[in-house]
């Protein structure tokens, strides 16, 4: 499970990257803190379901692609 939440993590900054948002910008899309959603990115913390909609939304892609492309 570990590494699935990492690699999540790694998905997540990918896109963001590739989009050129802020990782506060996404935090905010989220309503969590910045710092949250630092942790999320790093893998060291677990994102929720309703988080993940919430960006593959912001991002235009669907929340498989988020969890398991």
């Amino acid at each position: 499970m570990e590494e699935a939440i990492k690699q999540i993590g790694e998905r997540l900054k990918g896109l963001r990257d590739a989009l050129d948002l802020s990782m506060q910008d996404v935090a905010d899309t989220c309503g969590i803190t910045l710092e949250k959603y630092e942790m999320i990115e790093r893998g060291e913390v677990d994102i929720t379901i309703s988080n993940i909609m919430k960006i593959a939304k912001k991002y235009g892609v669907s929340a498989d692609a988020l969890m398991f492309a």
